[in-house]
């Protein structure tokens, strides 16, 4: 029997692209009446444009019929001739190891799975059988535990490389036209159970729900699209503001601190979430209280900071900078610095050479610079960064003595920054801290022959 297309599915696929020529889909198929509905309408399509499917069925061992459903998965593609890739994992040992519930533990697998073989087979997406009836009890379930605009948007026709090609089509309208067309799938049974949280939504409160309106379930799928539309207007915004207040360097985020205090309430949060995710790769476990207590920095003193699980927040002078508490800096070994030598030491490369007073008179003005009498100079100079005590003769004090750490607090630099700056040493005197200060000791004369110049680039 030839499978006729469903109008909405078929619209779905053109108006937001979901499936072109030559696409390489897998399907994720468990053999209940939505994933066998996608299955007939993948094949059905198949009909109008040339691409390539392939089935996935992960069994969870969690249920007796686990196999029957296997089984039926398997023939049906038997059937019609699709690759089908099964894979056995327990969705209930799973849980107890990483202490998940069995709803999470099952997702996590699952999605694991699609994606390895995705990855492995070369495909370019991931099919969904989400329906409008999924669609409702994944928001009402997030309001219940509490969210944001982005979480009551909930599900979206496309999603990386999740594509749902049936999210607006209800489940009494999937399961008519199975059953109109003698076409078998399986039940689940634990679905009839309200011990989980998704079944209990979806059996006692949408039957409350819809005993007030009918149309609930249609009126709940509507707001999640309004939500979409305007959350795209409200992502370009954040983005946008993010990009032009953000830095990132050495696997840090640096939000510079006037642009971003004068930002919106609403528009701040936002901007944190970017850099949280940013940094720590995604925002599970990130709330409200989480992103409020970051915004409490504002009123802090410079150098206060906040520490989370994964990830840190510190105030600077000039920034707010994100960072993995995994990724801390090490300490930075010491190493030489000899004639005519061009080296990276922490984020510069510095470099040595010896000119005559022609050459310094050209020089002299240039950035970047700093220029000793090399007469009393002793060779291999020591590199490191600072250390308790340190002090410094900055040029400009008539040869009066400061220590580095006063000095570095009155120029205003970051307090996590003041531990990787270099420091060159000749004869345990201190020469120059890069890129800041030299030192008044050495300085040119009129009778200086030869010039030690050291020149600094910071390295992007």
């Amino acid at each position: 029997m030839k499978i006729k297309i469903n109008n909405k599915f078929l619209e779905n696929i053109k108006y937001h692209q979901l499936i072109n020529e030559k696409d390489k889909v897998i399907a994720a198929i468990s053999g209940g009446s939505d994933s066998v509905f996608l299955f007939y309408q993948l094949l059905a399509l198949k009909e109008k444009i040339k691409f390539d499917f392939l089935v996935c069925h992960l069994n969870h061992l969690h249920r007796k019929e686990a196999y029957e459903d296997e089984n039926f998965v398997k023939s049906l593609c038997d059937k019609y001739n699709i690759k089908c890739i099964i894979k056995h994992k327990s969705m209930d040992q799973f849980a107890k190891d990483n202490k998940l519930s069995p709803e999470d533990a099952g997702r996590v697998l699952r999605y694991k799975f699609f994606r390895d073989v995705k990855a492995k087979y070369s495909y370019d997406k991931i099919a969904i059988a989400h329906n409008m009836n999924d669609q409702a009890e994944t928001v009402l379930m997030r309001l219940i535990r509490g969210t944001g605009i982005d979480g009551l948007s909930a599900m979206d026709f496309k999603d990386r490389d999740l594509i749902r090609p049936i999210l607006n089509i209800k489940k009494n309208e999937i399961e008519s036209f199975l059953i109109s067309r003698g076409l078998e799938f399986k039940l689940d049974k634990t679905n009839l159970s309200t011990d989980y949280t998704r079944n209990k939504i979806r059996i006692e409160t949408i039957k409350m729900l819809e005993s007030i309106n009918p149309k609930c379930i249609d009126n709940i799928f509507r707001l999640t699209q309004l939500l979409h539309e305007d959350l795209s207007l409200i992502k370009k915004i954040e983005e946008s503001t993010f990009y032009d207040i953000s830095k990132i360097k050495d696997n840090k985020i640096y939000l510079d601190r006037k642009k971003f205090d004068v930002l919106d309430t609403a528009l701040k949060n936002r901007v944190i979430r970017l850099a949280i995710l940013n940094i720590n790769g995604d925002l599970k476990n990130v709330s409200k209280l989480n992103i409020d207590f970051i915004r409490q920095l504002e009123k802090l003193k410079i150098g206060k900071k906040i520490n989370f699980k994964k990830f840190s927040v510190i105030k600077n002078y000039n920034n707010y900078e994100f960072y993995r508490n995994d990724k801390c800096d090490k300490k930075i070994e010491n190493t030489y610095l000899r004639n005519y030598d061009d080296l990276n030491f922490s984020s510069f490369n510095i470099k040595t050479s010896i000119i005559n007073q022609d050459e310094f008179m050209q020089l002299k003005e240039k950035n970047n610079r700093f220029f000793f009498d090399i007469e009393k100079i002793t060779f291999p100079l020591l590199i490191r960064t600072r250390e308790n005590g340190d002090r410094i003769k900055p040029i400009g004090m008539g040869g009066n003595s400061k220590k580095v750490k006063d000095l570095l607090i009155d120029l205003k630099v970051d307090k996590n920054i003041r531990n990787k700056l270099p420091i060159i040493l000749s004869n345990n005197h201190i020469l120059a801290i890069i890129p800041l200060k030299r030192s008044n000791l050495y300085k040119i004369r009129k009778e200086t022959k030869e010039i030690l110049m050291i020149e600094y680039k910071e390295i992007k």
